[in-house]
């Protein structure tokens, strides 16, 4: 009977129909079974090992800031590279670079400690397997903190300084590194002319005695080639009730648009100049990273983990 044929073809269908259903969710089954029930190790390296606090890492890296210029790097191919990567006005070349190792977490740095990082290098290997690579730009508050506004200050590049100055005998000590003489020639440590001693007592008075239209030079940097320069634009013998003015020219040859870097410092180590090209000056003492947003790229080597 033809009404027979069509009932079989339906109970056929309807047979085929649920076997497929039985078979997706199988499937559907044995995939959540995998996916939540069988370890698995990452696939981006195949290491399961990953950078937890406690845990020593060992990486490779490249410090540049928002310019692109870099500032430190442990890669000797970079170092030795200025083309594709220009150097910060801080950065050291030296004979040889080697990888940086540290404990995860452990960022309150001792004196002389050398396993410790910044607090953002730190976060931001953490999670990173064996192998894995990472950009991460670091604030300041992640990085070497806000500068000391104490250490900057901003000057005029037209200056005056007095002909003469009255001191006692401890701060002519301090500033000329010897025992105040009647008489004694000394030169002045900061501006580099010539100066006569007169000695009254305790009290030390100092006449400075430079040359109108003479450059003095204050600052030569040889590894970094820049140069800090004051040429004396006049001298008034007369002005500020007897005690003179000298008026300077400040004057500067930058090496990286318009900065120098100067070494050494009133406190021993570099400082910075920046023109303002607005008739001021700025030095700042603070070291280069100081404040800055500094963007690292790390690549994890090797993992130690924490015993």
């Amino acid at each position: 009977m033809p009404g027979q044929g069509i009932r079989r073809n339906e109970e056929g269908l309807g047979f085929i129909t649920t076997l497929l259903v039985l078979v997706i969710v199988f499937a559907i089954v044995i995939g959540v079974y995998v996916n939540f029930f069988v370890y698995r190790p990452p696939s981006s390296t195949g290491n399961p090992r990953f950078a937890e606090v406690k845990d020593t890492v060992r990486i490779s890296y490249i410090g540049y800031f928002e310019d692109g210029s870099v500032f430190d790097t442990s890669i000797s191919s970079v170092g030795n590279d200025n083309a594709t990567w220009p150097k910060a006005l801080s950065f050291s070349w030296r004979s040889s670079y080697s990888d940086f190792s540290f404990t995860v977490g452990k960022t309150n740095c001792t004196s002389g400690a050398t396993d410790c990082a910044i607090t953002g290098m730190s976060r931001a290997v953490t999670g990173l397997h064996e192998g894995d690579s990472v950009r991460h730009l670091i604030t300041p508050g992640e990085g070497y903190g806000a500068k000391n506004r104490a250490l900057v200050t901003t000057s005029p590049l037209v200056q005056t300084v007095p002909v003469t100055q009255t001191m006692n005998a401890t701060a002519f000590r301090t500033k000329y590194g010897s025992a105040p003489q009647e008489g004694l020639p000394v030169v002045d440590p900061q501006w580099g002319w010539m100066a006569q001693v007169h000695v009254s007592g305790n009290i030390v008075t100092v006449k400075n005695s430079p040359q109108i239209s003479k450059t003095y030079p204050l600052y030569v940097n040889q590894t970094k080639g820049g140069t800090w320069s004051a040429t004396v634009e006049s001298i008034d013998d007369g002005a500020n009730n007897g005690t003179g003015a000298i008026t300077i020219l400040n004057q500067f040859v930058f090496t990286q648009g318009h900065k120098l870097m100067v070494s050494p410092s009133s406190t021993g180590g570099q400082f910075f100049v920046t023109d303002n090209q607005d008739g001021t000056f700025t030095v700042d003492e603070n070291r280069e990273v100081v404040g800055a947003n500094l963007i690292f790229y790390m690549t994890v080597l090797q993992i130690t983990k924490a015993s």
